[in-house]
């Protein structure tokens, strides 16, 4: 069955958590321009993306990651990220929009720390496009 709105509200299991390292953060910084002392605003792609991929394994949805093209995406910070913080992600399917064999799917990813601490959240469009039949 394809991804449909009889999808929105689907909510998936949390992500292992994930340790913010100044490694990692020196690293992911570096890779921007930014500077390597800070963590970046949009850092919560790392664990946002840990999250996805259940979204991309249910196979209710039938989803091929080959199909998808990355759309709009939008942070927000309940407090900043620091080195030291195990970050989880939560997925939410908020809305699917179907439009001839393409299907808009609108996701947010909680990100809180491993004890429940509310940190942010990150939204995005992923833009899936099904295969012609014949």
């Amino acid at each position: 069955m394809p991804i449909s709105s009889d999808h929105v509200g689907r909510v998936y299991p949390p992500t292992a958590p994930r340790e913010v390292t100044a490694d990692g953060v020196a690293a992911f910084a570096a890779v921007l321009g930014l500077p390597t002392d800070q963590v970046p605003p949009t850092y919560p792609i790392i664990i946002a993306n840990d999250a996805w991929q259940a979204l991309f394994d249910d196979p209710e949805l039938e989803i091929e990651l080959k199909r998808i093209v990355h759309g709009e995406q939008k942070f927000s910070q309940i407090r900043p990220i620091r080195v030291g913080d195990r970050l989880v992600g939560t997925t939410t399917i908020d809305r699917v929009i179907e439009r001839g064999g393409t299907e808009m799917i609108h996701a947010t990813v909680a990100l809180t720390t491993d004890t429940g601490e509310a940190v942010g959240s990150t939204t995005a469009t992923l833009i899936h496009s099904r295969e012609a039949t014949a």
